[in-house]
């Protein structure tokens, strides 16, 4: 509703407005504002007259991240224990650096100091004029890092530039038109009896400002414990604010955990009041003994994601000791390895469509996943064919590694169904967890192939889709040879209406030059008679009972799940049966 009442509201805005705002940048730039009221309406009203003075606290706030960093206070001891000979160049680097750290911690001359420390050089100094010049370069390379680190943020250098004079002169337009919008869509909500997530949050802080509302409900909670609390964005953080003020606070969550941004979490909401808990005397809890994973693969995971993690780095601790995934069926180096990256392909190599003469192109995405799935799969077998040991929770003993103790994890669906049928193929059975999007599996979208077809026998896409699929299984060297003999047999005619695929096959000329189309497209025929008088769930039936659908299937990998989605598919056909009715009608 809001993206349609935008679109209405622009059409009710002043000419003005876009002379000094374009249409397509007022619109996208609308869209972004009313995704989030609340920030947005306190950024426009910020205004221009304190730029200034906010890009001096960005820069003070990032010499502060500089500072505070766990890394500097170390690393500038070791600078101040260890001296060089006099007039060494390294000796002189560290005096320098000294001299920046101080400044730094005094504010003053930021820029130069930052420069300094970022361009340390550590190619010179003679190691016979230091005791432990080791120390020293080890020391200057991680202050250098660090602030490398934080100026590649932007705050540093933040300058008002071309961008920010234009957004001086298209401001007043634009909290112009925010007010116009977000009132034509307030009465257009009004109208319809509806409120969006945003609204709930907005009119509850809007109720709080009121005391008597403030009092009633910090008397009906005193107690509070907000569990993910890295998912909570700014609105509801004043929400929170307002309603703990006087109560007791316990929030649960972790930084790293916070997957929603798209929906304005906010991590620094978490940082504030964890900051706030603490500074009322309150207690940190830190949960770092992990029930799940063995001490070995705890640390390897530390490990790997302690540079990735940076300032949020956290380790933990693995409550069980580790057993060796080889020890009761020998030795074996790579499945001794708990960690492994496969690598498929140059990673450096261009990617397709780009020329480099000297490499050849990566291999496709879609060649990568099915090379990736039969690795895993291969991988997979051998542990359970190996009888891996692994560490029963319930016995609270080692027993041979099970099907079911093996899980796979993807940033997204799409490619467990490639490694699913990876497995299968090898005969390991798979269970799909989650179920996915029925609508997407290969079933549906075969038989809503052959439902297109039915309703429209014209629709060349959807007449291919089905002569590919298990219902009939023509091959593409085949389709191939079809559609080259169109070209030949139409290029002579001239007709008004230009021939679809199923205007083209059905000529018996045409099926004695192609034999093997004959039984699809009297398979087909008969379809198409029974849709004027049966019903589309009826209609999958018997393309089924004419075409043997099922029982190829069921002896294509994954057979289980690809007939559960058949008939998953049946039973919702036969719920929309009127609706489809009409349409094949």
């Amino acid at each position: 509703m809001v993206k349609d009442g935008l679109q209405q509201a622009l059409t009710q805005l002043s000419p003005e407005i876009f002379q000094l705002i374009p249409y397509s940048l007022l619109k996208d730039v609308l869209g972004r504002l009313l995704d989030d009221p609340y920030t947005a309406q306190k950024a426009l009203q910020q205004g221009i007259q304190d730029w200034e003075q906010l890009i001096v606290n960005a820069r003070l706030q990032a010499v502060k991240t500089i500072i505070n960093d766990a890394t500097w206070q170390p690393s500038q001891e070791i600078l101040q224990q260890h001296q060089g000979q006099g007039g060494d160049k390294l000796e002189i680097i560290r005096l320098s650096v000294l001299d920046a750290i101080a400044d730094l911690e005094n504010a003053e001359n930021i820029e130069m100091a930052v420069a300094t420390i970022q361009q340390i050089n550590l190619r010179v100094g003679s190691s016979k004029n230091w005791q432990d010049m080791k120390a020293v370069k080890n020391a200057l390379t991680t202050l250098r890092d660090l602030v490398k680190r934080v100026v590649s943020q932007g705050l540093l250098d933040l300058t008002l530039g071309e961008a920010d004079e234009q957004l001086k002169l298209m401001l007043p337009a634009l909290t112009e038109a925010y007010q116009e919008v977000m009132g034509y869509l307030s009465r257009l909500k009004l109208q319809r009896q509806v409120l969006t997530f945003n609204d709930l949050e907005l009119y509850a802080l809007k109720a709080l400002t009121n005391i008597s509302v403030q009092d009633y409900y910090q008397q009906r909670w005193q107690v509070f414990l907000v569990d993910e609390f890295q998912d909570t964005n700014p609105t509801q953080a004043e929400l929170l604010q307002t309603l703990t003020s006087k109560a007791e606070l316990t929030i649960v969550g972790d930084i790293k955990q916070s997957i929603y941004g798209f929906r304005r979490a906010d991590i620094r909401v978490f940082q504030q009041f964890r900051d706030r808990i603490l500074a009322n005397n309150g207690k940190e809890v830190i949960l770092s003994t992990s029930f799940r994973t063995h001490e070995t693969l705890i640390n390897q995971l530390n490990q790997l994601f302690a540079p990735l993690l940076a300032e949020n780095r956290q380790d933990l601790y693995g409550f069980r000791p580790s057993t060796s995934l080889g020890e009761s069926s020998g030795t074996d180096k790579y499945l001794d390895k708990y960690l492994q990256v496969l690598v498929i392909g140059d990673p450096l190599a261009p990617e397709k469509g780009e020329k480099d003469p000297e490499k050849p192109p990566k291999p496709s995405r879609a060649n990568r996943q099915r090379v990736e799935a039969f690795s895993l799969a291969a991988n997979i077998k051998q542990m359970l064919d190996r009888q891996t040991p692994i560490f029963d929770r319930h016995t609270r003993q080692t027993r041979p590694l099970e099907p079911k103790d093996i899980a796979i994890l993807t940033r997204t669906w799409q490619p467990l169904e490639v490694y699913g049928e990876a497995l299968a193929a090898i005969g390991i059975p798979v269970a799909p967890a989650g179920g996915g999007n029925l609508l997407a599996t290969r079933e549906a979208k075969d038989a809503t192939a052959l439902l297109r077809f039915l309703a429209n026998p014209r629709d060349d896409i959807a007449l291919v889709a089905v002569l590919r699929s298990p219902f009939f299984a023509v091959s593409d060297r085949l389709l191939f040879q079809v559609r080259e003999s169109f070209s030949t047999a139409t290029s002579s005619r001239k007709e008004e209406v230009k021939p679809c695929w199923w205007d083209e096959l059905q000529p018996m000329q045409f099926l004695e030059q192609f034999q093997e189309l004959s039984r699809p497209v009297q398979v087909l025929q008969k379809l198409l008679k029974s849709s004027q008088e049966e019903l589309p769930s009826r209609l999958l039936q018997l393309a089924d009972q004419l075409t043997g659908y099922t029982a190829v299937i069921a002896n294509l990998p994954g057979a289980d799940r690809r007939l559960a989605d058949w008939r998953g598919f049946g039973q919702l056909v036969k719920s929309w049966n009127r609706v489809l009715t009409i349409c094949l009608g």
